[in-house]
């Protein structure tokens, strides 16, 4: 397990606001509270908020939340009381754990009731603190991380289905989108696990034959868009499978007509730049028509800004492009999180994907 001291030096990777006693006295509250409890791993029950932390740490997320992560079970599974963590974490903290507490009580409830009225109330559970509905969603990420230790194939069946039907959708809700397609791709694998092997299967396939394609086209992007004048870093990856399971079905279309399994994304410094982008790109390549998206100038629900648009590259692929900022990048990977990151953040943020 991690120790205090690691946590902090996690935390001061990126900002310098992070109180080294206020994480400590959390772990060792939360140690003692979980005693000798243990998961169905057989691993001490304190790994899981632990582990819980450590996620809300690598979306970046302020102190209280952290706190509140470590200490996220106490209320539930231990004889700790709200007026006990009021006196030693303060209200706020006591305000995320126990809204993490209350959105623990939607989970059992049957899909299609979720999927109706109890949807909107889990949102509204959260919203004195959205904070709490973000750790409620990387205590989630964690278990579903851990999925194969339940026993039951029914069970499992279960947190399944209501992951890709509440939980994957909430985290789309609020924009956490890596948190989103890990937690699909976990559910899809324990929902359809031929579907997924085979899919994963091609796909290893085709990036062994086409990382060097990847490359190619990331470069040559690159070059295009330098050579208008515009400093810009280009990424290009494979899509997930379960994006790809989604698209083959709507289509109804196999693996290998899928012609839009590479995508890019173009990173730049201002939002007049990523209009600069979109024009140099599109004075180069063909445009495929209908698939020119502006979600800068109309941004989506969730607060997501790109433009998108779809081109056949000089080596005569279809690819995907996102132009975007780098603070554009970060509401993306992080949603709502990102209102926090923004206040406390002071360290730079390498764009990852």
């Amino acid at each position: 397990m991690k120790t205090p001291q690691e946590l902090v030096a996690s935390i001061r990777e990126y900002t310098d606001e992070v109180d080294a006693a206020f994480i400590e006295k959390a772990y060792v509250f939360a140690l003692g509270k979980h005693g000798t409890q243990l998961r169905e791993s057989g691993e001490p029950y304190f790994t899981h908020p632990l582990e819980v932390a450590q996620i809300l740490i690598h979306i970046r997320m302020d102190q209280e939340t952290i706190v509140a992560g470590i200490l996220h079970d106490t209320l539930e599974d231990t004889e700790t009381t709200v007026e006990e963590l009021k006196a030693i974490f303060g209200e706020r903290v006591t305000r995320i754990v126990d809204g993490v507490t209350k959105l623990s009580e939607f989970e059992g409830m049957s899909i299609a009731v979720k999927q109706a009225a109890n949807f909107k109330k889990l949102i509204l559970s959260a919203a004195s603190d959205v904070r709490a509905l973000i750790v409620k969603l990387a205590d989630r990420l964690h278990n579903m991380r851990t999925l194969q230790y339940k026993k039951r194939w029914s069970k499992r069946q279960l947190i399944a289905r209501e992951t890709l039907s509440v939980y994957a959708q909430l985290a789309d809700r609020i924009g956490l989108a890596e948190v989103k397609d890990e937690l699909q791709d976990i559910a899809f694998k324990e929902l359809y696990p031929a579907h997924y092997n085979a899919i994963k299967f091609r796909l290893k396939e085709l990036y062994q034959q086409e990382e060097p394609l990847v490359f190619a086209i990331s470069e040559e992007l690159s070059n295009t868009i330098k050579s208008d004048g515009i400093d810009c870093k280009v990424k290009g990856r494979l899509k997930t499978p379960y994006s790809i399971w989604t698209k083959m079905n709507v289509r109804g279309i196999t693996f290998d007509q899928l012609s839009d399994i590479l995508a890019f994304r173009v990173f730049v410094d201002t939002k007049a730049q990523c209009f600069q982008v979109i024009r140099a790109i599109h004075k180069k390549y063909p445009v495929i028509p209908g698939r020119f998206r502006d979600y800068i100038s109309t941004p989506k629900s969730n607060g997501y800004k790109s433009l998108h648009t779809c081109i056949i590259c000089s080596l005569g692929k279809r690819v995907e492009i996102q132009v975007r900022t780098k603070e554009m990048h970060i509401v993306d990977e992080y949603g709502m999180a990102a209102h926090w990151n923004y206040k406390m953040v002071t360290k730079p943020c390498e764009c990852s994907w």
